[in-house]
């Protein structure tokens, strides 16, 4: 458990919707771009926002201060370079 809030940046498109069921409906959102978030989430230590290379590139001048980690990921064939972004004390 993480004992700081957690700031997930990913941009990209989501297949989302709603599944119905007799006993209960349920929302949810599938595809590469949910399982890279959710991974990226999983490596994110507390007091980190990590980006995906495609969020970085939307902002240009906090990503090329930060540091690049790469991160071999479940489901994902290729190690991602994330984007580390710190608070700064």
């Amino acid at each position: 458990m993480r004992d700081k809030p957690l700031i997930l940046l990913r941009q990209r498109w989501v297949f989302r919707g709603v599944e119905f069921s007799t006993a209960r409906s349920d929302f949810t959102a599938i595809g590469g771009t949910v399982n890279l978030a959710a991974r990226l989430e999983g490596q994110a230590v507390a007091g980190e926002i990590l980006l995906s290379p495609e969020t970085a590139a939307l902002v240009p001048a906090l990503a090329a201060r930060a540091p690049v980690r790469s991160l071999v990921l479940k489901g994902i064939a290729q190690p991602v370079p994330a984007q580390v972004l710190t608070a700064e004390p």
